[in-house]
């Protein structure tokens, strides 16, 4: 792509948007000198991939909602209305008729107190659920308008921008972008398309795989998977309404995208030459852990997490969920009180693994006992449990704490040193600074906020400003402090991938913190890039440098020796087939 100028056209000529979005109620602005070139001419090379519209999945999408056909995520649900009435469109109508009152005056009057209070409750509930129908049909409809009058474009670009810690993210928030759902993002393909090669269409089919959900096989499995189910592949994709086999899939739009592209390759003469337009997504493992395992290069944190050389792929989810499994057993012996309730739960491997994800995702991001707790009540695992929705969720979260200090202590001890950290310099009235693998200053200064009250004529508004004269707030300083230095991490990581690609010439990227994405035929450069870009940062002891760092601008704060770093041998990461896969 020439690097000359051209005329000053697009949406974001005139809607100028900030390159790093800080919302201004909890974060200190970010000064752009804090962002190095390295990063920039990253985020201007992802930002300078060609898109184009999938005219395929357009089409099978538009036909599914003009014929009103139930296809996955294509929302044909109504919205509902009171039992005595006969249709949604009649009462609202009378909504508008009456001010908005559901019943008359005399039958409103007539009632009870309670009455009163279960009918506002279940008005209430469905508003709520005709709101969530309406906007996901509203949401739905206007990714396909826009992928309609966008289909003839040539090239559609993304402008990017990134948050504080370095993150990048489309400017569109909404809709259709790379970083959209299954339905919206299966809309998109590359614009410049790449030949197979000669192993393009292995790639292809591990695509078709993890598509599918069957991502824990070894890739030459996932690839046998696929061949396996050629046929199915290529009915889906000459009458996927007749042929419902791609609904299946965890991503079965993806998926559908991918058995057109399979299929066609297969009809070639020599697939090698098929000029392939999807991206081939490569995704980490627990990210974060993943990167908090390599900074203390912690040997059982980088086994679990699969940076190590293994031809076995482990899985850190299911790992803990046997743990506690065994945990539970044990438990149930010992008469403790709550080990009961979960034991069913934890019989089927595929359930006891979804209970505990989250927590275990989240860990890295500094998930407080009570942010576990309030997950499990929220994602619905305690709601049969007769003994308490609270007393399950206490017993459950310190099983889970138990477990992962099986797995990921180095891990935990590196957050808990940030934390001390953030907490030392927020107690002397100084921000967090770090310098990322790639030259950018990050700065994490959460204020207190001053909560203003302004009255209005439609009420009284609640402003909440921050006040730098009032402090920083302690508390987010240190609960803030390792979640934020681990993504400022992972997108260093995503930076130096990027810069490297682009050296070796690659311009097309599909990229969402840690899944990382290009052409079918080139993702072995990809895949061998991303390992040399963490080895690359690795190899240096971030956490002493840190510690020197702010020793530097804070040289009278007291904060503790980081962790010691274990042995490691961060070359395993190169032969390591499912950190990234």
């Amino acid at each position: 792509m020439s690097d000359s100028l051209t005329a000053p056209t697009g949406g974001y000529i005139v809607l100028k948007t900030p390159l790093v979005k800080v919302a201004a109620s909890s974060q200190s602005k970010e000064d752009r000198a804090g962002i190095s070139q390295y990063d920039l001419r990253s985020l201007n090379g992802l930002q300078r991939t060609a898109w184009s519209v999938n005219a395929f999945i357009l089409d099978v999408q538009m036909r599914a909602w003009h014929e009103a056909v139930a296809l996955p995520d294509v929302p044909l649900e109504k919205p509902l209305a009171p039992p005595q009435w006969a249709s949604y469109e009649t009462w609202r109508s009378h909504l508008a008729q009456s001010n908005g009152r559901s019943l008359p005056d005399e039958v409103w009057n007539g009632m009870s107190e309670e009455d009163q209070k279960a009918h506002k409750r279940t008005m209430a509930e469905l508003h709520a659920h005709n709101a969530a129908v309406k906007g996901k049909q509203r949401a739905f409809i206007d990714n396909m308008m826009l992928a309609d009058e966008l289909r003839a474009e040539p090239a559609i670009y993304f402008p990017h921008t990134r948050d504080f810690r370095g993150r990048v993210y489309p400017a569109v928030t909404c809709g259709l972008h790379p970083q959209a759902s299954d339905v919206a993002k299966s809309l998109l393909q590359f614009s410049e398309g790449v030949e197979l090669g000669e192993r393009g269409l292995y790639w292809l089919m591990v695509r078709a795989a993890n598509c599918y959900g069957q991502d824990k096989l070894p890739l030459d499995g996932r690839v046998a998977w696929t061949k396996s189910q050629r046929i199915d592949v290529i009915r889906s994709a000459q009458d996927p309404f007749a042929h419902r086999w791609w609904c299946d899939a965890d991503e079965p739009w993806g998926m559908l995208a991918t058995c057109v592209e399979l299929a066609l390759a297969w009809s070639m003469p020599d697939h090698k030459r098929f000029i392939s337009h999807l991206p081939v997504p490569l995704d980490g493992t627990c990210s974060g852990l993943q990167h908090l395992s390599a900074m203390g290069l912690d040997p059982v944190g980088a086994r679990a997490t699969n940076l190590a050389r293994s031809e076995v792929r482990e899985d850190i989810y299911m790992e803990v969920a046997d743990a506690i499994k065994t945990m539970i057993v044990r438990d149930t012996l010992a008469g403790v009180e709550g080990a009961t309730a979960w034991a069913a739960k934890f019989d089927d491997p595929s359930k006891r693994r979804k209970i505990v994800k989250r927590a275990v995702m989240t860990t890295p991001y500094g998930v407080t006992d009570r942010g576990i707790r309030r997950q499990l009540i929220k994602d619905g695992f305690t709601k049969d449990i007769a003994e308490g929705k609270s007393a399950a969720a206490d017993y459950l979260t310190d099983r889970i704490n138990e477990a992962l200090s099986l797995n990921v202590e180095a891990a935990r001890a590196i957050m808990a040193w940030l934390q001390q950290v953030g907490t030392a310099l927020a107690e002397a009235g100084l921000p967090f600074d770090w310098v990322t693998p790639t030259g950018s200053t990050i700065r994490q200064a959460y204020y207190t906020t001053v909560e203003r009250r302004i009255a209005t004529l439609c009420g009284t508004l609640q402003l909440y400003d921050p006040a730098a004269e009032a402090g920083l707030n302690v508390r987010k300083q240190s609960a803030g402090a390792a979640p934020n230095f681990v993504h400022s991490f992972d997108a260093a990581h995503l930076s130096i991938t990027v810069a490297l690609m682009l050296d070796q010439g690659v311009r097309s990227f599909a990229l969402i913190h840690d899944s990382y994405g290009t052409h079918a035929g080139l993702t072995d450069t990809l895949s061998r890039t991303i390992r040399e870009a963490f080895i690359s940062i690795y190899k240096e002891d971030w956490l002493q440098k840190t510690a020197d760092h702010v020793r530097s601008y804070a040289p009278h704060v007291e904060i503790p020796k980081p962790p010691k770093r274990g042995a490691f041998d961060l070359m395993e990461v190169i032969d390591a087939p499912f950190c990234f896969s």
